[in-house]
């Protein structure tokens, strides 16, 4: 038994395939300029990222201070900094 009807889009519940198309389309330059926000933020963090030094950096000023001190030896400045002799 068929009653006729197309199954319905939970989405677009009772729209016809024209309402559905202006729908999109009107969507459209939303979409667009949201993704061209999010591209600028993403862009901007990772601008801002490229002018702080990593926090490699940070650990060395920490770990240089206490290795001059005398504070921990060589063994333990190189585990912690993550180099040996070898790396030279």
């Amino acid at each position: 038994m068929h009653s006729g009807l197309r199954p319905r889009n939970s989405f677009h519940v009772g729209a016809s395939d024209a309402q559905r198309r202006r729908i999109y389309v009107a969507d459209a330059p939303g979409l667009f300029w949201g993704l061209v926000i999010a591209g600028l933020i993403v862009g901007l963090r990772w601008l801002v990222a490229q002018g702080r030094p990593g926090r490699r950096d940070e650990a060395l000023e920490i770990l240089r201070p206490r290795y001059a001190r005398g504070d921990i030896d060589k063994q333990e400045f190189e585990a912690a900094n993550g180099t040996s002799e070898a790396d030279y």
